[in-house]
């Protein structure tokens, strides 16, 4: 049975995803096209959603399911994820393989938002969910990439 770890920051203008032992990466933007009758199909995600509703400006809603970090429209986000997932791992992944994920999420977010995204992680597949607040993560990279032991990280917010 093959894992993965990958890491996530979903933030309201871009989701980005990782994998963590190849190194690659993507990023696309967090908002999602519904359309149809009812106007509650998801019609297209990501940068999709945006040529669908310029298109065809009439009949498609966009809607941006996450709110600085949270997820507000389960679906919408469902949906942006698995994209992200099959652009990460479908080429690898088995009917038989779970991932784990670490989720990039802002200083001082509620219990409630995080089992929110936790559970849409574990309906799509994922073995476990383990959250890392937004300064720390960015600390860590930084560190890592300066090759530096100690100093002060600002994070300025937006992407």
């Amino acid at each position: 049975m093959a894992s993965y770890e990958l890491c996530f920051d979903m933030g309201s203008a871009y989701i980005s995803a990782g994998l963590k032992k190849d190194g690659f990466s993507d990023k696309i933007p967090a908002v999602v096209a519904y359309g149809g009758q009812d106007s509650e199909q998801i019609v297209a995600v990501g940068v999709e959603a945006v040529r669908t509703a310029s298109m065809y400006s009439g009949g498609v809603k966009l809607s941006h399911p996450i709110l600085e970090g949270a997820i507000i429209d389960v679906e919408g986000a469902k949906a942006l994820i698995s994209m992200l997932l099959e652009r990460l791992i479908n080429y690898k992944m088995s009917a038989f393989s779970r991932y784990n994920v670490s989720c990039a999420v802002p200083c001082g977010m509620i219990s409630s938002d995080k089992k929110t995204i936790e559970s849409v992680f574990l309906s799509l597949g994922a073995k476990q969910v383990s959250f890392v607040e937004t300064p720390v993560a960015d600390s860590a990279k930084l560190f890592k990439d300066f090759r530096i032991r100690q100093g002060i990280i600002a994070n300025l917010g937006y992407d």
